[in-house]
């Protein structure tokens, strides 16, 4: 891990910006740099507290605190540090109050081991690096559980729930790659993501009861390709349709009966 302090050639930096900027004034930058006065380093983002045993959950509630602060970028490695005077300051301002916000929510031992790390990439990588290897059993777990689950006559919602959440954590587990170089122009990300979804489309379908073939054939029949989202609504619209049609069927012989009687008095 890289460790140091900030120089002071970069608190010369800020101060340069900040009479650049008007004494500091946040309107001038954009909004991934810009700060509210009820920030702070010291502020806490989440309620847990980071142990060796739950980086996994820790991992992705401050990930979430952290895109609802704007600030991912910056310990994600897509916002490198500006070469500008003012952007370069006012990126190191910001990445000082991220890196508090991890601090805030760690036990006392792991918050010691970053206690000087010089950026919050600097903490985000290595906090990876030591604790992330559990995934590995975990994202195994994962794609045995997926292996294994089949509707086998639960409701369709329940069901994808069910493997809605498998999908999730494992993606969370295992991120799909990304460009972050700004280099690519052939938006192969974009292809990724749209081949994950035919591949969850493809893993939904083929785990539906043999109750669906019908709904699945149409579905794989298709010449105009449709999202996960709507082939679950034509299974729910599907279920819903047999389960009235099952209500409406009698259920043992006294009905059976009565429905005879009631035709017989009509004739």
């Amino acid at each position: 891990m890289a460790i140091g302090n900030e120089s002071s050639a970069e608190s010369t930096l800020q101060m340069g910006a900040n009479k650049n900027l008007g004494g500091g004034s946040n309107d001038a930058l954009p909004p991934v740099f810009q700060l509210p006065l009820s920030d702070s380093p010291g502020q806490m983002l989440l309620g847990d507290a980071l142990t060796s045993s739950n980086y996994g959950e820790w991992g992705l509630d401050m990930k979430d605190a952290l895109l609802t602060k704007n600030k991912f970028s910056f310990v994600d490695g897509t916002l490198l540090k500006p070469t500008d005077i003012v952007h370069r300051a006012a990126w190191v301002c910001c990445d000082a109050m991220v890196k508090g916000w991890p601090k805030t929510a760690m036990d006392k031992e792991i918050r010691t081991s970053v206690r000087f790390a010089d950026t919050s990439r600097t903490i985000w990588v290595d906090l990876h690096s030591r604790f992330g290897q559990g995934n590995a059993s975990r994202a195994y777990e994962l794609l045995r559980l997926v292996s294994l689950l089949q509707q086998e006559k639960s409701y369709v919602s329940t069901f994808y729930t069910k493997l809605q959440s498998y999908w999730e954590e494992s993606t969370a587990i295992m991120p799909s790659p990304s460009y972050t170089c700004g280099l690519c122009t052939c938006n192969v990300s974009l292809h990724i993501s749209e081949q994950q979804d035919h591949n969850q489309l493809f893993d939904f379908l083929m785990r539906l009861d043999d109750a669906f073939s019908a709904m699945r054939t149409q579905v794989l029949a298709m010449r105009q390709t449709i999202n996960l989202v709507e082939v679950f609504n034509i299974a729910i619209n599907e279920e819903q349709q047999r389960l009235i049609t099952q209500s409406r069927k009698p259920t043992s012989e006294v009905d059976v009966f009565a429905a005879r009687d009631d035709g017989d008095r009509g004739q």
